[in-house]
């Protein structure tokens, strides 16, 4: 038996990256496809004679996506630790293929009346309860999976997947609306980038169903600890979770998703150029997000995550003053400073966080934080948006509550013990 398991072939890293990418580009792409489209979805699935307020029911059901993740964090996360890591990854993203196809084909509300919205907002759970699972489910499959001292890089690449998904769907939304015209997109077109999404979802099922299982799966299967017992006994872990990610996924929505909804507000005639220049920042965000998980390697994790939460939050004011500026140029350098800090910090946590879990509980509970905390301030960060600086004018609302969240972060990291390259399956 020992010279079989000798003998078992090691996955190859491209391998073990993709298994972690394509389904983030998947769940990401569709998910950023959604806000982007928030004006054609909220005429045509929320009429309202004000615009204003059909995009805040767009942005609430944008919400309520994020609202359904941590049951599906629950679920798919004990799937992960009792079952594996393959066969939660490979649930999770014929989850988000099917419920994308359905909206894409789903009749809008002059069809079918207020069933069209019920609709709607039910695959939106649907969307939610598999990203539940889906992006922290990988992270724990990369991480596992990579050698030490390389665990921050290889885990970095769900992070690369998360940007690209928002690259790709931005480059679609920006392509369909420069092929087809505003009018179109506002009538059909909004579904096209939609239908486009099974290409990811059949390249992603094909390299799922070619990988390993790590050591860690057999560990936590055997192991099994009851549900709530295992969350009380993760509390602590959890509860620095959420100091440490809230600032960046909520800045993450702030910019990525209300920022270029609010230029292309300021700009109609030029939505298609600003949804291109989204796409060009994104992608050097996207790159960024695999120099800070390297960063993480090199000096470890609680350091670098001190670093690029300070340099966050230097970067607030002047990103501010660029994406209030209202140019299309201003708003891409508005990108780019709040853009690039903000993804350092995101592509290091990954190793971070699967560090500070027990192995015997590790997707579950991480999955279930991750998503409450997304669910409470990423999801609600375009609807907050909407809110205070579109209806009530308060322009610096956004940027303050972002600073808040850094400060929690820096208070979280500064006490912490570092957990850099610990023992995984224990």
């Amino acid at each position: 038996m020992s010279d079989a398991v000798a003998a078992k072939p090691v996955q190859p890293v491209w391998r073990t990256v993709s298994a972690g990418l394509v389904g983030n580009v998947l769940e990401w792409y569709d998910f950023s496809v959604y806000g982007y489209l928030a004006g054609p979805i909220g005429a045509q699935f929320f009429p309202h004679e004000d615009p204003t307020t059909a995009q805040l029911f767009v942005f609430a059901t944008f919400a309520i996506g994020f609202i359904a993740r941590p049951i599906g964090g629950l679920v798919l996360g004990r799937l992960g630790d009792i079952v594996g890591r393959k066969a939660l990854l490979t649930l999770s993203i014929v989850l988000m293929a099917a419920s994308t196809l359905a909206m894409a084909a789903l009749p809008t509300a002059a069809t079918i009346g207020i069933a069209a919205p019920i609709l709607m907002l039910l695959l939106r759970v649907i969307q939610g309860f598999s990203l539940g699972g889906e992006f922290t489910g990988s992270i724990v499959y990369t991480t596992e999976m990579a050698k030490r001292g390389r665990r921050g890089l290889i885990s970095s690449s769900t992070a690369f997947g998360t940007s690209l998904g928002f690259v790709l769907g931005s480059g679609a939304v920006a392509l369909s609306t420069w092929l087809l015209g505003n009018e179109i997109m506002h009538t059909w077109g909004w579904r096209v980038p939609l239908f486009a999404s099974v290409i990811f979802a059949i390249f992603g099922w094909w390299v799922r169903q070619g990988v390993q299982e790590p050591e860690a799966s057999s560990v936590s299967a055997h192991k099994r600890p009851p549900l709530l017992s295992a969350l009380h006994t993760d509390l602590g872990a959890m509860l620095r979770l959420f100091g440490i990610i809230a600032v960046s996924n909520a800045a993450l929505y702030f910019t990525v998703t209300a920022q270029v909804e609010a230029a292309k507000a300021r700009n109609p005639d030029e939505s298609a150029f600003i949804q291109g220049l989204a796409t060009a920042g994104l992608f050097i965000v996207a790159c960024s997000k695999v120099a800070g998980g390297w960063l993480s390697d090199i000096l470890g994790r609680r350091k670098s995550a001190i670093a690029v939460t300070c340099l966050f939050l230097v970067a607030l004011v002047p990103g501010h003053y660029a994406f209030a500026d209202g140019r299309p140029l201003f708003f891409l350098a508005g990108l780019i400073i709040m853009g690039i800090p903000l993804a350092m910090h995101l592509g290091l946590q990954g190793a971070l966080v699967v560090e500070m879990f027990p192995v015997a509980s590790r997707v579950m509970s991480m999955s279930f934080s991750y998503s409450l905390t997304l669910a409470l301030v990423g999801g609600t960060a375009p609807l907050m948006y909407t809110w205070l600086v579109t209806e009530h004018k308060l322009v610096w609302a956004p940027e303050v509550w972002l600073g808040f969240l850094g400060v929690v972060c820096l208070a979280t990291l500064i006490p912490m013990k570092d957990v850099t390259d610990r023992e995984l399956n224990v």
